[in-house]
């Protein structure tokens, strides 16, 4: 089956992974489900992310889909 090709701790859950770059040169990954990843810019959804607390509030310069 597939499931015995995985690699152990590797679920597939079916989200979204998101590469955030801060102006410092730091970079965050972050995932959610792909119906909020998709359903809006990616900058806006990076700034409601800080907004909420859930990653650091510097400056991002980058945010790029990865999975």
């Amino acid at each position: 089956t597939t499931a015995a090709l995985r690699k152990p701790g590797r679920a597939r859950d079916g989200r979204a992974m998101f590469l955030v770059r801060y102006r410092d040169g730091r970079s965050i990954y972050v995932r959610v489900r792909p119906e909020i990843g998709l359903a809006r810019p990616l900058g806006a959804l990076a700034r409601e992310w800080q907004e909420r607390g859930e990653i650091p509030p510097d400056e991002i310069v980058q945010v790029i889909r990865v999975r």
